[in-house]
């Protein structure tokens, strides 16, 4: 995307109309729970983001921006990748309640976003023990 510079030296009057550019959200979008820990949900180290690319043409490139938000305690942080699917690893030394995710897809090199997806997980760390990290 490239901006462009107009200047009129003329008196003459000029009009025109523009339309804003915009991307699709992803689709899809869901969270699944590892296979890793002991129990259902117990000891429980991360669980995975999976969506679909958004409604646009293929030879346009396209990014995800993952991010993620504790409801309570824990951490925060964000990611920009380039694959429909993102493993989340609970790293904090102390997580309570919710991470909620957002995920927006970004054209490559441009500014333009689309609205976030959400999606959340349950968990709980004490000390670096993962103790239960599970989708809701």
């Amino acid at each position: 995307m490239h901006s462009t510079l107009a200047a009129w030296t003329g008196e003459d009057e000029a009009t025109g109309a523009f339309t804003a550019g915009k991307i699709q959200p992803v689709q899809n979008l869901k969270c699944i729970d590892s296979d890793d820990g002991l129990l259902p949900l117990l000891l429980k180290t991360e669980v995975q983001l999976d969506w679909d690319r958004p409604d646009v043409p293929d030879d346009v490139a396209i990014e995800y921006v993952v991010s993620w938000q504790p409801s309570l305690i824990g951490d925060s942080g964000s990611r920009t990748i380039t694959e429909n699917s993102y493993v989340y690893k609970s790293r904090a030394l102390l997580s309570l309640g919710n991470v909620n995710f957002t995920v927006r897809a970004k054209i490559v090199g441009g500014t333009w976003v689309s609205t976030p997806m959400h999606s959340s997980a349950s968990v709980v760390n004490l000390a670096v023990v993962p103790l239960l990290l599970g989708c809701n």
